[in-house]
């Protein structure tokens, strides 16, 4: 049995439950043997699904005998089904600005770096072109051809169209006080029983053999 201040809150949506906390997730892992699935994309590489991030969803299985043990409390968001306020909507567009502003930061930092790891072969490659063209600039210093590069990353042009907006870990504008118990009735069928009680006879003996 978890103690009151260590519970994890897990949000039940349309029936299905998510943690959304990293380190909630970390603890459900290590201490709690349970897996859950990742589903959520994640900010610096979105456009693929061979690695995903949170939320963390829980099968029906898990969060029930989660629920049972203690370990968490299935929560929901009332106020997640009307409209938002227009001081939310504006609150909203400020977080997402900031969110975009430090994934060019990241962007660009990130830039240098391979610049700067790949500085040999980028001077070589420098020269060997300008030596094919002839340049007349084929007699400046290796730090120069380097900075050049450096120079160029504040001209890359960053549209903000193409940054993602990273999701939000937690509700900002909801107090975990302001959270209600959300309505949860698995298992319901035969099936569903006899489905849960085969996943809690085995979980109880695997959690039994991690903490001897």
């Amino acid at each position: 049995m978890a103690s009151e201040t260590s519970v994890i809150d897990v949000i039940v949506v349309r029936g299905k439950s998510f943690v959304w906390n990293p380190e909630d997730t970390c603890r459900l892992r290590e201490e709690w043997r349970i897996v859950g699935n990742l589903v959520g994309c994640l900010p610096r590489a979105p456009r693929q699904n061979c690695q995903l991030g949170l939320p963390l969803q829980l099968m029906p299985e898990e969060a029930t005998v989660l629920r049972e043990t203690g370990v968490v409390r299935l929560l929901t968001y009332d106020r997640a089904k009307v409209v938002p306020e227009p001081k939310d909507v504006e609150r909203f567009k400020e977080i997402a600005e900031e969110a975009r502003d430090e994934q060019i930061h990241l962007f660009k930092e990130e830039r240098r770096r391979r610049i700067v790891e790949m500085a040999d072969q980028i001077v070589k490659g420098k020269r060997r072109k300008m030596k094919i063209t002839e340049s007349e600039d084929a007699n400046i210093s290796n730090e120069q051809i380097l900075q050049e590069e450096l120079n160029k990353i504040d001209l890359i042009d960053t549209e903000r169209e193409s940054y993602m907006v990273q999701l939000f870990r937690e509700n900002p504008w909801i107090g975990r006080d302001k959270m209600e118990n959300a309505s949860w009735n698995f298992p319901r069928t035969e099936e569903e029983k006899a489905r849960y009680f085969v996943f809690r006879d085995l979980w109880r003996k695997e959690i039994g053999r991690a903490h001897v």
